[in-house]
């Protein structure tokens, strides 16, 4: 059987100083990369966005889907081993289409948004309950679905998030737009909708109209659940917010130390020039994901830098990725130039580190590789 190395796993030790720094990462990090565990390829299929970890039955298992094959797939992280995948029946009764968004909540119950439903199914794929969502048919009150619908993002940078009392935290666009101010820049926020009582409640995150100017265009709503709320960003503005679910309130994260905070110049262009608006991307920073790791209290922060080459003829080329990294209290830990990556496609925070998924062979940039990301942080 031909054995392919697809799962590569690459040990960052980050050995640092005091905390006293108050946010400014460590000069005396250093990195250790390692490979350690080869997967046969047994048709795992790869090129995945939506990614989750969960423990169960004391197996450490990724859920992957696979928009090609219609089913989630499911990986031993372990060992290596490929267990029974979730079949999603695309026709039918049990019809689930194409998903938006999941969330493992065990196997036997999996949250799923589509772009009509709000389901959940079990480990066999059969549908437990289904409810409608986005147009006049929707059986949730609370919001204009004629001017408004449920979304995630391609690159899953806003997943469906599991809130206190059965809730759902879930990313929405208006849909009305003009030339002059799409839809996107003036309408995407954050809702809590609530299965039970089939109602969706405002939480507040939404796109400051004052962003309209200075950090246009923003990429997309970036949100994740943490410990006691969500933190959440508007791409290229590269600013952090965090919504407390007890309270309700919204405040400003601020990053010591932080070498990307200001993001992107203000784009004076024309938004429908295709090659001023790529130009204008590659000059820039921009923030493509954020995510919470519960298991390690981490955050992590992706942003690509300016691209650092010739822009002419290169236009919408990214620069290198980064990772930054912060602690629960969202103090700098680390920043670092993930240059061993060529594009970032997704991310699963686990128990010993960050499972990445990106594009980085030289030879042919259409294989993709998973790589585990752990970061011990000591003190010297």
């Amino acid at each position: 059987m031909k054995k392919v190395c697809f799962l590569i796993t690459v040990v960052l030790f980050f050995a640092c100083g005091s905390s006293d720094s108050a946010g400014v990462p460590s000069e005396n990090c250093q990195i250790d990369k390692s490979d350690i565990l080869d997967v046969p390829n047994l048709g795992f299929d790869t090129k995945y966005r939506h990614t989750q970890y969960l423990e169960v039955n004391g197996q450490a298992l990724l859920f992957a889907y696979s928009q090609k094959f219609s089913r989630i797939d499911v990986l031993n992280l372990k060992n290596g081993e490929h267990q029974p995948s979730i079949t999603l029946a695309q026709e039918g009764p049990e019809a689930v289409g194409d998903i938006s968004s999941f969330h493992v909540i065990s196997l036997d119950s999996i949250a799923i948004l589509t772009f009509q439903d709000f389901l959940f199914v079990n480990n066999e794929g059969k549908v437990l309950d289904r409810m409608k969502i986005n147009g006049s048919n929707a059986d949730f009150t609370g919001l204009d679905f004629k001017k408004h619908f449920l979304y995630n993002s391609l690159m899953n940078t806003s997943p469906i998030l599991p809130m206190a009392g059965g809730r759902w935290a879930v990313a929405v666009r208006r849909i009305d737009a003009s030339r002059d101010m799409p839809a996107f820049y003036t309408g995407t926020k954050m809702v809590l909708l609530d299965p039970r009582t089939k109602t969706i409640q405002e939480t507040g995150i939404e796109f400051p109209e004052e962003f309209r100017s200075a950090n246009y265009p923003v990429t997309s709503l970036l949100a994740c659940r943490d410990r006691d709320g969500i933190t959440f960003a508007f791409g290229s503005a590269m600013g952090l917010y965090h919504y407390q679910e007890a309270s309700g309130q919204i405040s400003t994260v601020k990053l010591v130390g932080d070498t990307y905070e200001k993001g992107m110049d203000t784009f004076v262009g024309d938004v429908y020039d295709t090659k001023s608006l790529n130009s204008y991307v590659s000059e820039n920073s921009q923030m493509v994901s954020l995510l919470f790791n519960p298991y390690l209290g981490h955050y992590y922060r992706f942003n690509y830098g300016p691209y650092p080459f010739e822009i002419t003829g290169n236009e919408g080329k990214l620069g290198y990725l980064y990772l930054t990294i912060l602690d629960a209290n969202f103090r700098i830990l680390a920043q670092e130039c993930l240059l061993w990556d060529f594009q970032y496609y997704g991310a699963a925070p686990t128990p010993n580190g960050l499972f990445i998924y990106t594009s980085n062979d030289e030879e042919d940039l259409s294989r993709f590789t998973y790589s585990m990301v752990r970061c011990d942080f000591k003190l010297l």
